[in-house]
């Protein structure tokens, strides 16, 4: 045998797509020199790169961290409000047609129940007496079915009424044929039941004399009473009252208590016969004593013999009075507005080189004019106080007048 060996075989380059396979090392044989062979791919060392120098000028920015928010998991609670609130949502025109169908069910069925039970109608009531039935409608109540009836009442008596019996209302089954309309149970009522009239007492000094029907009725007494102390328009008053405490109060009586406007006004323009005596004094006469005291010159001769009307007074004569006071007393304050000149100042300026006949006007005066606002106290007519300035104003300046005179006696000898 020959001693000739073949060469190896040379390796493969391996291809950078292809996996290398590790090879498992051969055994080495001693006297066995085995060539390396170099690999074809060059295996090239990681370069570190340097980051470039910052400029100095600009200032360093840090890049922001971004902290990334996990978001928590919804508990089940939240879960399932969620779904809820969803469903509500998407269904929202359902559910509305929905409670809308049950509200108008469970009325149907209110209704209904109230035929099977046979509560079809109310029953009126006054007090503890049955009186009949009506038709049963959700928006009738008692208070305004009782407000209509006492309403009918008042305007047939013209008059505020307090009625006797309270009226109430049940549910109640009744016949169809016993059920009146609302308008006739109505006009019954106000035909049956029994009633006081609310009128208007006046009081004189805390005694009754009479009740009307309404206030007017009671307005258009003290106006009848009033009016013939009155002199002009009542708008020129300041003041129309009683001398007494007159009052109007509400009271409440049958309708046979009460009192007519004729029959009230005797009761109240009586008047009592009043006797008295009166001394003459300085600038009386006749005539003004008989105003004061509100009689007549004849009933004044009348009841003193010993005077006329040609007779002189004398201060100090007693005259007897016989006057017809009423029962009431009319006290008016009338307000009246008088205008007045003012008269000319003259002012008088002397002239020493003239004699005291000489006069002669440099300005001609011209006169003012004021107003003055006053109060007439009167009681019965008849002035019992003196006028009370309350304001005085001037509509036109008084303009003086300016007279020059001489001062020169002529009785002076010049030689």
């Amino acid at each position: 045998m020959s001693d000739f060996k073949p060469l190896p075989k040379p390796m493969k380059a391996q291809s950078s797509q292809e996996p290398s396979k590790k090879r498992k090392p051969e055994p080495v044989s001693e006297g066995k020199r085995i060539k390396q062979v170099k690999p074809l791919v060059k295996v090239v060392q990681p370069v570190t790169v340097k980051e470039p120098a910052r400029d100095r000028q600009q200032p360093f920015q840090s890049q922001p961290k971004v902290i990334k928010k996990t978001a928590s998991k919804p508990s089940s609670f939240q879960r399932k409000v969620n779904r809820a609130y969803r469903f509500v949502r998407k269904n929202s025109r359902r559910i509305l047609t929905l409670g809308a169908a049950l509200i108008l069910v469970v009325s149907l069925i209110s209704l209904l129940g109230r035929f099977v039970t046979g509560e079809n109608s109310m029953a009126i009531y006054l007090g503890e007496e049955h009186f009949g039935y009506i038709s049963y409608t959700e928006e009738l109540n008692e208070a305004a079915f009782r407000a209509e009836v006492i309403g009918r009442m008042e305007a047939r008596e013209n008059a505020r009424l307090q009625v006797d019996e309270f009226i109430t209302l049940r549910p109640a089954s009744g016949s169809s044929r016993d059920i009146l309309p609302l308008n006739e149970a109505i006009e019954q009522l106000a035909a049956t039941l029994s009633f006081q009239i609310i009128g208007t007492a006046i009081e004189v000094n805390g005694n009754r004399m009479g009740v009307l029907r309404t206030e007017s009725e009671a307005e258009e007494v003290i106006w009848r009473l009033q009016s013939p102390f009155l002199q002009g328009s009542a708008d020129e008053y300041y003041l129309i009252e009683f001398v007494e405490d007159l009052r109007l109060v509400s009271a409440t009586v049958p309708e046979d208590a009460l009192s007519a406007v004729q029959q009230l006004m005797h009761q109240l323009d009586v008047r009592t016969v009043i006797e008295d005596t009166y001394i003459v004094q300085a600038g009386d006469n006749l005539g003004g004593i008989a105003l004061r005291h509100n009689i007549t010159l004849t009933q004044l001769f009348n009841d003193n013999p010993d005077f006329n009307a040609n007779s002189i007074l004398r201060v100090g004569d007693v005259l007897q009075i016989q006057s017809y006071r009423p029962l009431l007393s009319v006290r008016t304050v009338k307000v009246e507005t008088r205008t007045t000149s003012i008269p000319i100042i003259t002012e008088t300026l002397e002239n020493p080189g003239e004699v005291n006949t000489f006069s002669q006007v440099i300005q001609a005066g011209v006169e003012g004019e004021q107003e003055t606002v006053v109060h007439i106290i009167r009681v019965n007519g008849v002035q019992t106080e003196p006028e009370q300035i309350m304001s005085t104003r001037v509509i036109r300046e008084m303009e003086e007048e300016i007279v020059e005179v001489g001062t020169m006696d002529v009785s002076i000898d010049r030689r």
